[in-house]
C-alpha cells in the first residue's frame, strides 16, 4: 500500500467500544477502511460505526504507528469527534482553520485535512468514514468523492449483512432452547424440577440476569402467586414459595398483555414482593409476559437484566422470542395441569373403588358366607357358593384395576440420591461395615432419570467388584456430577486373589459405561494397596445407545 512505512509501522486496527462485535464484521471493516486510504491516497482512515437495533459500536483506524498507550490514535478520534456531524459528503482542506472559523477549540493531533461521508442504511445513519491527509501537494478534491462514497456504502451493505446474520443465529438460538423447554416442561422428570430446568434455559439463551415462573396459586384467597421456578440474582432458593399477587404482575395477570420497559424498575406500578423487591431493584431492562393458553392466564414469565450491564438493552427481536416463548410454556403447563386433573381423577376413582366398592364387596361375600350355613338344601348352597366365587373374581380384579391407578398416580421416578443410598446401605450386609459416600454437585437435579437408575446399577456393580478382594477394611465411593458427565470412583484396600475370578460385575460395569458411551478403568490407588474403579458416563447420551 503506498506509502505505509511512512508513519513508523502503520496499521490498521479494529477496537470495539464494546463487546460483540462478529470477528468476520470486523476482517470486513479492516479491509474497507485499508482499500480506502489505498484509493484517495490517504494516511489515515478512520471508521466509527454501530450496529442498529443493538448496542454494538466500533471504530477501526489504518495508518496509524503502533505505540502502547496508542496516543495519536486517540487525539486523531478526538479531532474529529466534536465536528458538525456529517449530513453528506465533506472536505476539509485544513482542520485547524477549519476548527478556528467555526469557534472550535483546537485539539493537538497530526490530522491536517480530510474527507468524510456517512454512513447510511435506509436513511438511518450507522456512522461515518473518515480519510485524512492527503499524500502529494494538494487536499483532497471532487476526485476523491466516488471511490469515499462507495466505501462508505460498502461499510453499511457489511453492518446490514452482519446484523441480518445476528439476527437469524439468535432466532435459531431461541427456537432450540424453546423446543428443549417445552420438551423438558412435558417430560416425566416432575413439574418443579421441569420448571426449573426450563427457566434457567430461557435465563441463558436470553444473557439475562434474572428469569421466574410465577403462576397464579388458586390454593390461596385473596390473589396469590407461587414462584415456580426462579434463576438468577441469588434468589434460586425462592423455588416452590407463595407470594401475593400484586404490582405489575397482577396487572398483566388481570389483563392479559404484557409489560416491556428499559427501566423496568421505574414503571409507576412495579411492586415486586416482598421476598423478592431488593434483589430486582438493581433490574434496568424488563419484561413481565402472561403465560395464556385458552383465554386463560396461568401466570407470568419474568425476565430482566441489571441497569448499566452490557446487554442493557431489550431489542425488538429479543421481545418477540421471549413472547413466543411464553407461549410455548403457556401452552405446556396447560398440558400439565390437564395431565394432573386426569391424575386426580383417577386418585379419586381409586379411592371410590377401594373405600366404598371393594368393602361393600368384602361386606356382600362375609354376609352370604355366614348365610350357607344358613342353608339346608344343597342346590341352593351351591349356587350361593357360586357366587361367593363371582365376588371373589370381581373383587380381585378391582383391586388389579385399583392397583394399577396407584402405580400411574406414584409413577415419578426415585431421586438419584436415594437409589445410591439404597445401594450403599445394601453394601454395609456384605463389608460388615458401611462404605464412606462423596458427593460433589448435585444428583437429583443434574441427572435424567434412566440415568439415575444406571448410576446405581453401575454404583452397584462397582461395589460388587470390591467385595470378591480379599477382606478390604475401607471403601469409598466418590460421585462427580459436572456439566457434562458424571463419574463414579470406587476405592477399596482390599487384597488382588493371585487368581482372579472371571470378570462378572467389572465386566457388566464397562458394558453398562460403553451403551452409555462412556468409560471405565481400574488402577492403583495413591495409597499402597488400594485398587481404584472408575467409571465415567456423558449426561447426553447417543441416540442409538439409549437407555434400558
Amino acid at each position: 500500500m503506498p506509502g505505509a512505512g511512512e508513519s513508523g509501522g502503520s496499521r490498521s486496527t479494529v477496537a470495539p467500544l464494546t463487546d460483540g462485535l462478529a470477528p468476520d464484521l470486523a476482517l470486513t471493516l479492516r479491509s474497507i477502511v485499508e482499500s480506502a486510504a489505498e484509493q484517495v491516497s490517504a494516511q489515515f482512515a478512520i471508521l466509527i460505526a454501530s450496529i442498529p437495533g443493538e448496542h454494538v459500536s466500533t471504530f477501526v483506524t489504518f495508518g496509524f504507528p503502533e505505540e502502547p498507550d496508542r496516543t495519536r490514535e486517540l487525539r486523531a478520534l478526538d479531532s474529529i469527534d466534536d465536528l458538525p456531524e456529517l449530513t453528506g459528503l465533506s472536505c476539509i482542506e485544513d482542520i485547524d482553520r477549519y476548527r478556528a472559523a467555526h469557534a472550535l477549540p483546537p485539539r493537538s493531533s497530526v490530522l491536517t485535512n480530510l474527507i468524510g461521508a456517512p454512513i447510511y442504511l435506509d436513511e438511518q445513519p450507522l456512522g461515518c468514514l473518515y480519510l485524512a491527509n492527503k499524500r502529494g501537494p494538494r487536499a483532497f478534491t471532487g476526485e476523491d468523492e466516488e471511490p469515499v462514497l462507495a466505501m462508505a456504502t460498502a461499510a453499511a451493505a457489511a453492518i446490514e449483512n452482519a446484523r441480518l446474520f445476528r439476527v437469524e443465529q439468535r432466532r435459531q438460538q431461541w427456537l432450540e432452547a424453546a423446543l428443549e423447554m417445552t420438551r423438558v416442561l412435558l417430560s416425566d422428570v416432575g413439574r418443579i424440577q421441569a420448571a426449573r430446568v426450563a427457566v434457567r434455559l430461557l435465563r441463558g439463551v436470553a444473557a439475562a440476569d434474572y428469569a421466574a415462573f410465577v403462576l397464579l396459586d388458586d390454593a390461596y384467597q385473596g390473589g396469590a402467586i407461587a414462584f415456580e421456578a426462579v434463576d438468577g440474582l441469588d434468589m434460586g432458593h425462592l423455588a416452590g414459595t407463595p407470594g401475593r399477587l400484586q404490582g405489575i404482575t397482577a396487572r398483566v395477570a388481570a389483563t392479559g398483555e404484557g409489560v416491556v420497559s428499559p427501566r423496568i424498575t421505574e414503571e409507576p406500578d412495579f411492586d415486586p414482593p416482598a421476598p423478592v423487591a431488593k434483589a430486582l431493584s438493581v433490574l434496568g431492562p424488563g419484561m413481565y409476559l402472561p403465560l395464556a393458553a385458552a383465554g386463560r392466564v396461568f401466570g407470568v414469565l419474568i425476565i430482566g437484566w441489571r441497569r448499566g450491564a452490557s446487554d442493557d438493552h431489550v431489542a425488538p427481536t429479543e421481545v418477540r422470542m421471549v413472547e413466543m416463548i411464553a407461549g410455548q410454556v403457556a401452552l405446556a403447563l396447560q398440558e400439565v395441569q390437564a395431565r394432573s386433573l386426569v391424575m386426580e381423577d383417577r386418585d379419586r376413582i381409586a379411592h371410590d373403588l377401594r373405600e366404598v366398592t371393594v368393602g361393600r364387596l368384602f361386606a356382600v361375600d362375609a354376609h352370604l358366607l355366614g348365610t350357607v350355613a344358613m342353608i339346608s338344601e344343597r342346590d341352593a348352597r351351591d349356587r350361593v357358593n357360586d357366587a361367593i366365587d363371582e365376588l371373589r373374581d370381581t373383587n380381585q380384579q378391582l383391586r388389579s384395576a385399583i392397583s394399577t391407578l396407584d402405580q400411574a398416580e406414584t409413577s415419578e421416578p426415585r431421586p438419584a440420591s436415594d437409589l445410591m443410598i439404597d445401594e450403599i446401605d445394601a453394601a454395609r450386609t456384605t463389608f460388615g461395615f458401611t462404605p464412606r459416600l462423596i458427593i460433589h454437585g448435585s444428583l437429583d437435579r443434574d441427572l435424567p432419570p434412566y440415568l439415575g437408575r444406571e448410576l446405581a446399577g453401575g454404583l452397584r456393580e462397582a461395589l460388587v467388584n470390591a467385595a470378591s478382594h480379599e477382606a478390604p477394611s475401607s471403601v469409598e465411593v466418590d460421585v462427580t456430577v459436572t456439566a457434562s458427565q458424571v463419574s463414579v470412583l470406587v476405592s477399596d484396600d482390599g487384597r488382588q486373589r493371585e487368581q482372579q475370578p472371571t470378570p462378572g460385575a467389572l465386566g457388566q460395569l464397562r458394558a453398562r459405561s460403553e451403551r452409555l458411551g462412556g468409560s471405565c478403568g481400574v488402577r492403583q490407588g495413591a495409597t499402597p494397596g488400594t485398587t481404584v474403579v472408575e467409571w465415567k458416563v456423558p449426561l447426553t447420551i447417543p441416540r442409538a445407545s439409549g437407555p434400558r
